[in-house]
């Protein structure tokens, strides 16, 4: 049962892409309105094509692992994002393994945007190593609306941890660059950067402060990428904000603390036992 359930929801994506693919099909369709009496017959052989479909996609997915480019890369401290496909259960498919790897593989944003209105609770679902999709999209070169998408919806995703401790902040920093080819300038880069920061920082502006297992922060991975002083300094000033506003914070309980037990000393009861 899970088999078929897993394999319906494929067969509900490809309807989805059918539908994006027909939009851009309309012009021959036109052509073809003489060829109507014979839509009976096709539609049987195409149902069963959409089976075939659902059959190799399935399969693919079962036997897919998605790995670092090159082979001889040697593991490092800190590695970059891989995302490996061990489990391959149907219950494990059913929840963010699609899209994280319609991320990965450079799906357009707007079908991502209309995969996620499609199929809203991907977007709050982790995978095996606790990533949301909000943390693939960073990692592999999402936009801006679509990690917009995913916090809007669930907004805790956007100080969450994976299993290495990364928030999306720490994968923006270390691997959103990695997810554009040389040929696009550094300078447009960073400029998606800056957004997809903002949009962060408004969810979650302490998760930005947050070091990983391996006791680094956004700001070392912001340095360790080359990125440019401009972001990097916006980097450091959110972070600042962050450690001010906490010490506001911090100094008001105090002040409260402080004004409470003056008005206890000051009371008629306090008073009274003295």
């Amino acid at each position: 049962t899970c088999n078929t359930k897993a394999k319906g929801f494929i067969g509900m994506y490809l309807n989805l892409e059918s539908l994006i693919v027909g939009d851009n099909d309309d012009d021959s369709d036109d052509s073809d309105d003489d060829d109507s009496d014979d839509s009976g017959d096709d539609d049987s052989d195409e149902s069963g094509d959409d089976a075939d479909d659902v059959e190799v996609i399935w399969e693919s997915l079962q036997s897919m692992t998605l790995k670092h480019q090159g082979a001889n890369m040697q593991w490092r401290r800190r590695s970059s994002l891989a995302v490996t496909m061990e489990d391959t259960s149907p219950d494990k498919l059913l929840c963010s393994t699609l899209i994280n790897d319609a991320l990965i593989k450079g799906m357009s944003d707007t079908d991502l945007l209309l995969f996620a209105e499609r199929f809203p609770h991907l977007l709050g679902q982790q995978d095996d190593h606790g990533r949301f999709p909000v943390h693939m999209a960073c990692a592999s070169g999402g936009s801006s609306d679509f990690i917009s998408k995913c916090v809007g919806l669930y907004p805790g995703t956007a100080a969450a941890q994976d299993q290495d401790g990364k928030t999306p902040f720490h994968i923006l920093c270390e691997s959103y660059a990695a997810g554009y080819d040389a040929s696009t300038p550094k300078s447009i880069i960073e400029k998606r950067m800056t957004s997809i920061l903002w949009v962060l920082y408004r969810q979650a502006p302490a998760a930005i402060t947050e070091e990983d297992n391996f006791g680094v922060d956004a700001v070392e991975y912001a340095l360790e990428a080359s990125l440019s002083m401009s972001f990097l300094r916006l980097v450091q000033d959110m972070v600042a904000r962050v450690h001010e506003n906490n010490a506001k914070k911090k100094a008001h309980r105090k002040s409260m603390q402080a004004r409470r037990q003056i008005q206890r000393r000051q009371s008629p009861e306090a008073a009274y036992i003295a």
